[in-house]
This record gives structure tokens, C-alpha cells and sequence, in this order.
């Protein structure tokens, strides 16, 4: 793993971004508006303005995919990206809930699916996952970006001619991993609409197949959190927001003012995980507007460009503010020339092919609140189609 400073805080509400270089102290105390906290450095030589600093509170960290507090040894350890249904001919869903973090991209014919990213501690907990789908393009990217286990069952047909992407880490339920899933009956549904998995099967089988279990030497954070519960300064009322073309299940979210969450819907209807009964909710939502393009295979794939900049929107507690999105990659994927005009090799750490960060328009970094989030990928030739009220 990355090394790391832990800051000790005193009073919550506070939140050190980041340190430029140190100099030989080896405390230091600083008193703002919001209250005191004390940086506690174990070995101020080692402190460059490239070191992590995480905030340590009651000897627990801060989590870098929901803003909760958790122990450091859980901090340590790589998601797991699970492709799950999100269409109409296979939902509802099961386990979904669960996810910290949800990406829903386009794939073709105007449907979506989703890549759910859980921590291996709610895997233990989780028993049914799914259905799980095959993977496209852009979701194992999204893997990567993360440092996760992909989970997935089978893919396009491209992708299954080639590896998904060299030293990317995925289990195949529907070939050389097929232990690690099972089917479900689910009468009047079809066979591609009843394959699941566990968190015990997907752990079992990192383990099988000699998947380190720690993040990379090089993980990279998307996501910066505010150490409390924040309103957005600014921004438009946000009590609904929707799509309204593109994509077939035309989803959309209700704000609850009680719960504070936004509440998902699609089709027209409430989306509900099976297992819990519960309507899907998150915390922060966010719309990446990126270019999408159309690939040469048979299915006529989405391929999304994600690496650059480009706009979008976050939405908490009931406001909507517009924001940025750079992802700078020292490498770059790429396809074999005969399938997508490019090939399939990769070399490098896990961050090396870029990592997303989002920004406020005045270009400080975007804080997300406590919480789950739910990240849309949508065109930028529509985002006109994304409204809100």
C-alpha cells in the first residue's frame, strides 16, 4: 500500500487537503473558525507534496469511497466491481443497495447497466448479488480506475476474443470462474436474467485465484469527502432530477427531505433492491458528461470518452451545483487494431490510466457528503436532457 500520514483530529468538522512540503516539525497545532486539530507526523523527512495524508479520528480513517469512519487495516483493502442488470427484462435488482458507490453507463440499444463497487467488509454480509450481467467496454475501465475485482458474466463479443485488459483482475462467472456464481429460478424471465453471486463466492475466489487483497502500491482516491453532513453553498433546488432521453429506462431521483437521500426510480416506477424491500437511495449523485461514441462490433457497442475534461452535475441535500471532471492518463488503453482500431496491452500501476477527479467551477476540489453515491456517465452532446427541479 501507499504510504501514508495519519492526522489526528480533535474537533470534526475540519479537513486537511493537503500538505505542501514539511519542514522539521514534528507537531503542529492550528486553530481556525470551525475549531482546533492537531497534526501528529511520525517522520517529517519522509513528508514530500506528493505524500497521502489521511485524517485519523478515534484511531479510525476516513473512507475513501463513502466518508465513513473505518478502521485503517479495512482502509487497506481494493474494492470489488460487480456488473449488475439494469434493465426492465431483468430487474429488480438484489444486493444493489448495499453498493457504496454505483456507476450506470450506455451500452447498446439505449439500455444501461450498472458496475457496483462494494467494500469486501459488506461483501461478508452480502449473500445475493445480481443478476449479473456480461461487462462492456468502459466498465472494466472503471474497475481499474478503482484498483477492483471485476465481476461479470461473460461480455460482448469482442471483448471475450481478447483479454479484457492485461493485469486487470476479473472473474468470469460464465466461463473459468463459474464457481464462484449460481443460478436462481426466476420463472418468466430469461436464463441471462438468473445468474447471481456472494460476497463468500467472490472473497472465496480472490482468494483462489491469488488476487491481492490490498490496494496497489499506487491506488489514487477519486473522491474527496467533507468529514460531516455539509449543505451546498449556492446552487438551484434540486427536489427531482431526471433523464429524458438516450437511455431506455429514463431513470430519475426524488429528493426526501427526511432522509436527506434521493430515491431512484426507472421505468416509471420505484427502483427496489429484492432482498431488503427497499427503494435504492443515495447520497450524492453525479452526471459526467462525456463524448460517446458507437464502436465498429456487431452489437454496435458504446465507447465512452472519460479521459480529458469535461462538465457536469452534483447533486446533495436537495441543491444541484454544475461542476468539472479531469482525468489525466499517463497511459492509455487501448484495443486490438482489427476489432476497435487499437490493441488490448497494459503495463503500469493501477492509477497510471488516469484516475477522475471532479471540481467546483471555481476549481477547488469537489467534496462529496458522507455517503452513497450514484455516478451517471452521460452523453455531452444531450446533457440538455438531464433536468432537474
Amino acid at each position: 500500500m501507499n504510504k501514508k500520514v495519519l492526522a489526528t483530529v480533535l474537533s470534526a468538522g475540519l479537513c486537511i487537503s493537503a500538505f505542501a512540503a514539511c519542514g522539521k516539525k514534528e507537531e503542529e497545532k492550528k486553530t481556525t473558525e470551525a475549531g482546533t486539530y492537531e497534526v501528529q507526523l511520525s517522520d517529517s523527512s519522509m513528508i514530500t507534496d506528493a505524500t497521502n495524508i489521511s485524517m485519523m479520528k478515534d484511531g479510525k480513517v476516513l473512507s475513501d469511497m463513502n466518508g465513513d469512519w473505518i478502521d485503517p487495516e479495512q482502509a487497506d483493502k481494493r474494492y470489488v466491481a460487480i456488473m449488475v442488470v439494469n434493465n426492465n427484462l431483468g430487474l429488480p435488482q438484489s444486493g444493489i443497495e448495499k453498493a457504496d458507490v454505483v456507476y450506470e453507463m450506455l451500452e447498446e440499444g439505449g439500455i444501461s447497466r450498472c458496475l457496483c463497487l462494494f467494500s469486501q467488509d459488506t461483501l461478508k454480509e452480502t449473500d445475493k448479488i445480481g443478476p449479473v450481467r456480461s461487462t462492456r467496454v468502459n466498465f472494466d475501465r472503471k474497475a481499474l480506475e478503482h484498483d477492483a475485482v471485476l465481476v461479470h458474466w461473460g461480455g460482448i463479443w469482442a471483448m471475450m476474443e481478447m483479454p479484457l485488459i492485461e493485469d486487470l483482475d476479473d472473474m468470469n462467472l460464465n466461463t473459468e470462474s463459474s464457481a464462484y456464481g449460481f443460478r436462481v429460478s426466476r420463472p418468466g424471465y430469461g436464463s441471462e436474467f438468473t445468474g447471481y453471486t456472494s460476497g463468500e463466492k467472490i472473497l472465496q475466489g480472490m482468494q483462489d485465484k491469488g488476487f491481492d487483497f490490498d490496494k496497489c502500491d499506487k491506488y489514487e482516491s477519486m473522491f474527496s469527502f467533507n468529514m460531516e453532513d455539509k449543505d451546498l453553498e449556492g446552487g438551484e433546488t434540486c427536489n427531482k432530477i431526471a433523464i429524458t432521453s438516450n437511455i431506455e429506462s429514463k431513470p430519475s431521483f426524488d429528493y426526501d427531505p427526511e432522509t436527506k437521500l434521493y430515491k431512484k426510480n426507472t421505468y416509471g416506477h420505484e427502483q427496489i433492491d429484492e432482498v431488503s424491500g427497499n427503494q435504492i437511495a443515495y447520497k450524492n449523485l453525479i452526471y459526467e458528461f462525456c463524448p460517446h461514441y458507437v464502436l465498429g462490433d456487431e452489437a454496435g457497442s458504446k465507447y465512452i470518452d472519460d479521459v480529458g475534461k469535461g462538465s457536469g452535475l452534483y447533486c446533495t441535500n436537495g441543491k444541484v451545483i454544475p461542476i468539472t471532471w479531469e482525468k489525466d492518463a499517463k497511459k492509455k488503453f487501448a484495443y486490438k487494431e482489427e476489432i476497435f482500431g487499437q490493441s488490448a496491452t497494459r503495463s503500469g500501476a493501477c492509477s497510471d490510466y488516469g484516475v477522475t477527479h471532479f471540481y467546483t467551477n471555481d476549481g477547488q476540489e469537489l467534496k462529496l457528503n458522507p455517503g452513497k453515491t450514484y455516478i451517471t456517465l452521460f452523453p455531452d452532446s444531450a446533457n440538455n436532457d438531464v433536468a432537474y427541479e
